[in-house]
């Protein structure tokens, strides 16, 4: 997966990695943004406390994004939106 990850420029599988912060361990999961890798996300919606989505300013609102914010609000999931590539 790493070498299309690579080779297409976008996250295919859910990765994690830890911060501590003010004494306070952070996981951090990476999820794929694209439609076709759709059901690596939603595995990982049960472990999350919070959620950022990220969308691109260029590319706009996509179906995935509407899918992926529609069932972090059925699930409860405190949500930050995030604006990038403006």
């Amino acid at each position: 997966s790493m070498d299309i990850e690579k080779r297409r420029g976008i996250t295919v599988r859910a990765s994690t990695t830890s911060i501590i912060w003010n004494g306070v361990k952070c996981n951090i999961i990476d999820t794929p943004g694209h439609m076709d890798f759709i059901a690596e996300v939603e595995r990982t919606f049960k472990m999350l406390d919070g959620a950022v989505l990220i969308l691109s300013a260029k590319e706009g609102i996509q179906a995935q994004t509407k899918l992926l914010f529609s069932t972090l609000q059925k699930l409860q999931i405190p949500t930050i939106i995030f604006i990038n590539k403006i």
